[in-house]
């Protein structure tokens, strides 16, 4: 593909942009040329740059995402994010290119922009789709950087400002908030099930809709992550 895509991420809160925008720096296709908190922010974009595919949001102050759909060039194709599943209906009846739950995996927004590719020509291996990712990761300790295996890792602990990683034969603590600390990890690879929790996937034992059993541990599933989280493993 001769020119990348360009494309605007609108969303109200800062952390989804920030994980939408992760994701989107994996593929070389695509050019993200805008963050914008709100509709108005957008369309001043719109309005001064060529966008080919908007990502946005459906609950923003002001102007709701499908209100804001509705006055822009139909031209411009654009993928619904939103954390509520029952706006799926309106979203598709908007004619939207797709919808996507948050938290949004890499996986799953790949199927997104395999969509609009299909309109251009043909579609994306997940294999080639992206560089290949790291097998580790660097945590501050103690002033000092240490690296850390994805493939130890069982699951990540968070506790205010500060999460600890329990790894195959030892725990570590390092200071930021479990958030930060999920943009660090690979989404197809690690599952968030408790705003304290997050689980590497192979790591998972067993588990029901209440709980995961893992390394020996049984972690709870909150109530606002459990329909995510069996969809995921599902």
């Amino acid at each position: 593909m001769q020119n990348k895509i360009k494309c605007i991420l609108v969303d109200d809160e800062p952390m989804a942009r920030k994980v939408l925008q992760k994701h989107l720096a994996s593929f070389d296709f695509i050019e993200v040329v805008a963050l914008c908190k709100d509709a108005f922010e957008a369309q001043s974009v719109l309005a001064n740059k060529a966008v080919d595919l908007v990502f946005l949001d459906i609950q923003m102050p002001h102007m709701t995402g499908l209100k804001f759909k509705d006055n822009i060039d139909p031209n411009i194709a654009v993928v619904v994010t939103t954390a509520h599943r029952e706006h799926a209906l309106e979203g598709f009846e908007k004619e939207v290119l797709d919808y996507l739950l948050k938290p949004i995996t890499a996986d799953r927004l790949l199927q997104s922009l395999n969509k609009y590719l299909k309109m251009q020509g043909p579609s994306l291996e997940p294999s080639t789709a992206a560089p290949q990712q790291k097998n580790y990761i660097f945590v501050s300790v103690d002033r000092k950087k240490i690296r850390v295996e994805l493939e130890h890792i069982h699951y990540v602990e968070g506790s205010d400002d500060q999460v600890k990683i329990w790894c195959k034969d030892k725990a570590i603590t390092t200071r930021r908030t479990l958030s930060e600390m999920l943009l660090s990890l690979p989404a197809d690879r690690f599952l968030r099930i408790h705003r304290s929790f997050v689980v590497a996937k192979n790591k998972i034992d067993a588990y029901t809709n209440e709980y995961m059993e893992v390394a020996g541990q049984q972690l709870p599933i909150s109530r606002s992550y459990k329909i995510k989280v069996l969809e995921a493993l599902d």
